[in-house]
């Protein structure tokens, strides 16, 4: 039996299943050839997961000041945890893709997790820049997001079922379906699963996320209606 281990496979463990690729090429083949990409990305160098990262933290800040520009609120907190609050992000979720992949008999690589999903993550990226765009061409800020405006704000405080179902709308869209897609492909090639167990495992990770962040929603709406 295989033990999952935190340090990196071999590079020449995918060599036979990819060939070298430029860095373009990976750019274009993460959205129409994401699995090719992702064995390239797995054989490819470790310092891959930086150019996501640059992406994101790019129009992070890019979107943040454009909602400032056509007066949506802007806390300090949010300019200052931009870069920790993603690297937490994505360092804790390659810890939990590790951990289910792991319970499933797969053989996760830490590293591998981290760097193949970091590229997974390009849907949300290019959301958050089509929702640029879109303030830029209206000069109103994004009030709601994905299927959030199914739940009114009145329907909203009747209770946690509907806190819960809002918040899971507020993150349904195209862009989150595509990411959860890519991510099921990282994971199956990063922890060598099988399709199906590689969507369970991104199945239990999305579960365990929208609990966490609805209990924290819950706190927040308990604490201010205190």
């Amino acid at each position: 039996m295989m033990v999952p281990t935190l340090y990196p496979p071999s590079r020449g463990a995918f060599a036979s299943s990819t060939t070298q690729i430029s860095l373009w090429h990976l750019l274009i083949q993460i959205w129409f050839r994401p699995r090719r990409a992702f064995k390239a990305i797995a054989a490819g160098p470790g310092w891959l997961w930086a150019i996501p990262l640059g992406c994101a933290l790019a129009i992070f800040y890019a979107r943040t000041f454009t909602a400032a520009l056509v007066g949506a609120p802007i806390f300090s907190a949010t300019l200052i945890g931009g870069l920790g609050g993603i690297l937490g992000g994505w360092l804790l979720r390659a810890l939990l893709l590790h951990a289910f992949a792991a319970g499933l008999g797969g053989r996760p690589d830490f590293g591998l997790l981290y760097r193949t999903t970091a590229w997974a993550a390009f849907p949300l990226i290019l959301r958050d820049a089509v929702q640029m765009g879109a303030m830029l061409a209206t000069g109103r800020p994004i009030a709601q997001g994905g299927l959030a405006f199914l739940v009114t704000e009145a329907g909203a405080s009747a209770g946690w079922p509907a806190v819960i179902a809002r918040i899971a709308l507020e993150r349904t869209d195209l862009y989150t379906v595509w990411f959860l897609a890519l991510l099921a492909g990282a994971v199956a090639v990063a922890a060598r699963l099988a399709r199906g167990k590689a969507l369970l495992v991104v199945a239990c990770y999305g579960l365990l996320s929208l609990a966490v962040i609805s209990a924290a929603a819950l706190v927040n709406v308990a604490f201010l209606n205190r």
